[in-house]
Formats: structure tokens, sequence, C-alpha cells
């Protein structure tokens, strides 16, 4: 079985905002996504010796949908964040965690192929 990690609430992410004697917030760094979308993606399911064989949650279609995603989160971006001759003053990156306080995360048989994290400058 294939599975994306780590499981993390909002209210877990959350936590990692610290304020500073001065009033500045800045978040801890956000832990690293162990993914499977790209592998699901190109699995066989047929294939008994596969993992994703007979599995009835994995979204072989789920990578594809990330690269979308990200391609939205890009315009989006560079709408609210020029550029100037020099390249962009940003980079902006992120993760999708499997949120803990679903069900669906929490059956005994799992694997999504959804799970991601990306970046745009």
């Amino acid at each position: 079985m294939c599975l994306v990690t780590p499981k993390l609430t909002s209210e877990q992410l959350s936590d990692g905002k610290v304020t500073l004697e001065d009033g500045r917030e800045f978040f801890q760094s956000l832990p690293a996504v162990i993914s499977d979308a790209k592998r699901a993606s190109e699995a066989n399911p047929n294939d008994l010796k596969s993992a994703y064989h007979g599995d009835k949650s994995s979204n072989p279609k789920g990578h594809k949908e990330n690269l979308a995603l990200a391609e939205e989160i890009a315009a989006v971006f560079r709408k609210h964040k020029k550029t100037d001759e020099q390249g962009s003053h940003f980079i902006l990156a992120w993760r999708l965690y499997p949120n803990d306080d679903h069900p669906r995360w929490h059956q005994e048989e799992h694997a999504c192929g959804c799970g991601a994290g990306g970046f745009v400058s």
C-alpha cells in the first residue's frame, strides 16, 4: 500500500505560526510531503504485483490534477505578485497534506495518488 504523509490537521499547521516580540509573524518550516501521485499515475492497476492492484481509493488522475492545480495557483500568483526585468521578487511554495480530521485517511487500506507540493516564481 502507498501512503501520502504526514497527515496533519489545520490546527497542527496553525501551531507553526510564531509571533515575535515586535509583532511580526512567521511560520516554522512546513514538513515535507511524501506523495505517491506520480507513481500512481504510472501504475498498471491490472498488474498483480502493483501496489495499486485492486485499490479502490487510488486516483490515477491525481498527478494530472495536481499539475492543473499548480497552473491555476501560478496564474493567481503572477496576477498578484509582479515581476520586473530581473525576474520575480517572490517564490511561492505549497504542499498538500492529507487532512487528519477527515475519516477518509483512517481507512484500513488507503492509497490516493493525490498528495503534492510545488512552487512558482
